[in-house]
């Protein structure tokens, strides 16, 4: 890459877990051989990884008109299911997601109005996510195989694995790949309900 050349950059937003309630999934993925735990601490995606049509001060200014839009909700995870990892022909993926309950409606509101809203300007980096229906979940394993997806999500079954919080914020994450093979990421919060200033904050490394 020639130094004319910017280095690519890579967005998506995230509902970022909070510290406070992510013990009980450091203790188990560290016990469970195959388990992932996100570089980037654990979230629920809502936008996938995209590259953005416009600059990156009309990207901020939607996003927080999106979230001056929402005030804080309650979101509760409790269903644990192995699905086919949409990234990674022939792997399974396990995952701890909602029930059918309706228990989440004002995540997945939050979600629809920030996908309509970024439409026209962003364009998918993951074909295999493109189009498909949001379902809320945090990845505890991702790229294994049937066999070792059932047992991973037998032992979350057994574990209890459960969240429940009060989300007042999400992020977006910006990945920029540098040349030097490092990535380097950097996160913005969005506060809900509050047409304020984001807050950023660097994070290097994230693969």
């Amino acid at each position: 890459m020639s130094a004319a050349t910017p280095a690519p950059t890579s967005y998506s937003v995230q509902l970022v877990l909070p510290d406070a309630i992510t013990q009980p999934l450091d203790e188990w993925a560290t016990g469970a051989e195959g388990a992932s735990i996100p570089a980037a601490g654990w979230h629920i995606t809502l936008l996938p990884s995209f590259v953005s049509r416009t600059g990156e001060a009309t990207l901020t200014a939607l996003l927080a008109a999106v979230a001056a839009r929402h005030m804080p909700y309650a979101v509760r995870l409790s269903r644990i299911e192995l699905v086919a990892d949409r990234t990674r022909n022939g792997y399974a993926a396990v995952f701890l997601a909602e029930r059918d309950d309706g228990q989440n409606r004002r995540l997945h509101t939050l979600q629809a109005d920030l996908a309509e809203s970024l439409a026209p300007l962003r364009t998918a980096t993951q074909p295999g996510l493109n189009g498909a229906p949001f379902t809320p979940h945090v990845s505890l394993a991702l790229a294994v195989s049937e066999k070792e997806g059932e047992r991973l999500a037998s032992l979350a079954r057994r574990a209890g694995l459960t969240l429940e919080f009060e989300a007042d914020a999400f992020w977006l994450f910006r990945r920029v790949e540098l040349t030097t093979g490092e990535v380097d990421l950097s996160r913005r919060r969005f506060g809900l309900g509050d047409p304020g200033e984001a807050n950023e904050s660097p994070h290097r490394g994230y693969g």
